[in-house]
This record gives structure tokens, sequence and C-alpha cells, in this order.
């Protein structure tokens, strides 16, 4: 039992001098009132052309600075894939979706 009492102590410790978590708004609650989730989806067809990794990073960074989200996926250059992940974007609600296409 005291073995089991030493392991709480050390795991409350460790709690107590974790950084504590940023708290914020809900974009949840925010997103019930204003319709918007403040998330945007990209699909790129692959990342073994150099152009976009970089068109990527451009699209990120300046959804970062408008406090939107990005979720990005890759289609493998299919047109089927593509589709389908336009779908599952859809069903999450994006505010806006961005596909590339080879």
């Amino acid at each position: 039992m005291a073995h089991g009492v030493s392991r709480l102590r050390l795991q409350i410790g460790y709690a107590m001098r974790s950084p504590p978590l940023a708290i914020g708004p809900n974009s949840l609650a925010r997103g019930l009132s204003t319709g918007l989730t403040g998330i945007l989806g990209l699909i790129l067809p692959g990342t073994a052309n150099p152009f976009f990794g970089e068109y990527h990073d451009v699209l990120y960074q300046t959804a970062s600075r408008a406090g939107v989200a990005l979720i990005t996926a890759g289609s493998g250059g299919h047109a089927d894939t593509e589709r389908g992940l336009i779908d599952d974007l859809a069903r999450r609600n994006v505010d806006g979706i961005v596909a590339v296409s080879a």
C-alpha cells in the first residue's frame, strides 16, 4: 500500500509542476452562435512536388493569422479519393475546402 501512495504522490507532484493548459474561448460553442467552425480543409494530390509543400505552408500561415485551423489531406492524385475527401470534409462542416488537383 505504501508503494501505491508514493506513486500517487509522485503523480500529483508531476501534475502540479506541469505547465497550465491554455484555456480560451470554446470554438465549438462559438460555432453554434456563428455557424462557423473556424476550420478550412485542404486537399493536395501529394507531397512529392515541392510546389504543394510551399502552397500548404503559405495557406497554413495565412489561415493561422486569421485564427483558422487547417486540416490537410492527400488524395494521391486520384479523383475518386479526392471526391471522398471532399465529402468527408463537408460532413465535418468545415468552413471551406481548397482542393488542388494535379
